[in-house]
């Protein structure tokens, strides 16, 4: 087991780089007019997702970052790739990993 700040770091991490991986995908061109809407509802997640690792619910953690990453792909006007998809998935699994395997 992680000892709690190394833990709470390194879901920060895993964190920042979804929201990398959200901006490369929905940034450009295609959704310039929604792009701040876009932001605001995953940030919302991303901070769900990072108040459910303090509290050590993997399970929930996985599910606000999910729900981030399906949520801003149905109101987003870009193609969604196989990579997209593989890489928001890796990312969700890697949270619940760092959080402890602990469900909902």
């Amino acid at each position: 087991m992680m000892r709690s700040w190394l833990r709470i770091a390194v879901s920060f991490l895993i964190l920042c780089a979804s929201f990398l991986l959200f901006e490369v995908q929905n940034v450009w061109p295609f959704n310039e007019h929604i792009v701040s809407n876009l932001r605001i509802a995953f940030t919302f997640f991303t901070i769900a997702a990072f108040v459910c690792v303090i509290a050590k619910k993997g399970g929930l953690a996985f599910a606000c970052l999910m729900a981030g990453f399906v949520s801003t792909s149905l109101f987003s006007n870009a193609e969604i790739s196989f990579y997209f998809v593989l890489l928001a998935i890796i990312l969700a699994l890697s949270l619940w990993l760092v959080s402890g395997f602990k469900s909902a």
